[in-house]
């Protein structure tokens, strides 16, 4: 998957201004085979309790985006979130939650605020897993 630097930079933005909780949006790009975002979209993070363990996504705003984007060429390619003080690698409760089976996830691992890496994920489905994404960040 490749990203845009801007992009990237929107996320760890972000990341660091919803530390310590859980930052999430969505990702935008193209619609086509190959999954190039340009575009990350802020979610409130709507879980009810504990958001600096959890994240929910806005269904309302994924909804709209969707609508949004009918007939443009662009779609909504996938999610991310944050892992504030964690790693970016998916946990055992974004495995057990994981929806989206044709949307990948970004990950951005925080250490006393500041993003230290972000990686890509694809579900396998729900409780099932995930799967590495090869993740380039294009100027």
């Amino acid at each position: 998957m490749r990203l845009s630097a801007a992009t990237a930079t929107a996320i760890r933005d972000h990341a660091r201004a919803a530390y310590p909780d859980e930052a999430c949006g969505l990702l935008i790009g193209p619609a086509g085979p190959r999954l190039v975002v340009d575009q990350a979209v802020v979610s409130a993070n709507c879980a009810g309790r504990d958001r600096t363990r959890r994240f929910e996504i806005d269904m309302a705003l994924y909804l709209r985006l969707q609508r949004d984007l009918r007939g443009t060429g662009r779609r909504i390619l996938g999610i991310y979130h944050s892992h504030p003080d964690g790693p970016a690698s998916p946990s055992a409760r974004d495995v057990a939650g994981a929806w989206g089976d044709h949307h990948v996830w970004l990950i951005a691992a925080l250490a006393a605020g500041a993003v230290t890496e972000i990686t890509c994920w694809q579900p396998l489905g729900r409780g099932r897993g995930f799967a590495p994404v090869a993740l380039e960040e294009m100027p």
